[in-house]
């Protein structure tokens, strides 16, 4: 999908408008969207082993304190205090997948969740 997403990218923009200018600018928002889709791809894997080996505080805590870190505080400042309007929130939500990827590579890496009772 990600290189589908690159490689087309202009030609989405084409289809709906002539205005260069929204053009130009979505298909940069395409491109980080679809960089966005490896990190997420993989957390979605590590997540469900996780979440099968019975980790779920692991993951009710790592979503909360995501969502308030970077989808809330995040995106305000990258959306409206830096500016970077829509491009912020895509980049803010690329940023809290590889943080979540990374963390949950590293709880998979401990072992934790072998230690878990799944009865």
């Amino acid at each position: 999908i990600a290189a589908i997403l690159i490689i087309f990218q202009g030609a989405w923009f084409h289809i709906f408008t002539s205005d260069e200018r929204v053009i130009r600018y979505g298909t940069g928002v395409v491109l980080v969207l679809a960089l966005i889709q490896l990190p997420k791809a993989v957390n979605i894997a590590f997540t469900g082993n996780l979440r099968g080996s019975a980790d779920l505080t692991w993951l009710m805590w790592l979503a909360v304190s995501s969502v308030i870190f970077f989808e809330i505080i995040g995106s305000y400042i990258l959306a409206f205090s830096l500016e970077f309007a829509l491009m912020g929130l895509w980049l803010i939500q690329g940023f809290d997948e590889t943080y979540r990827l990374c963390l949950n590579y590293w709880r998979f890496r401990q072992r934790k969740w072998k230690l878990k009772d799944l009865i």
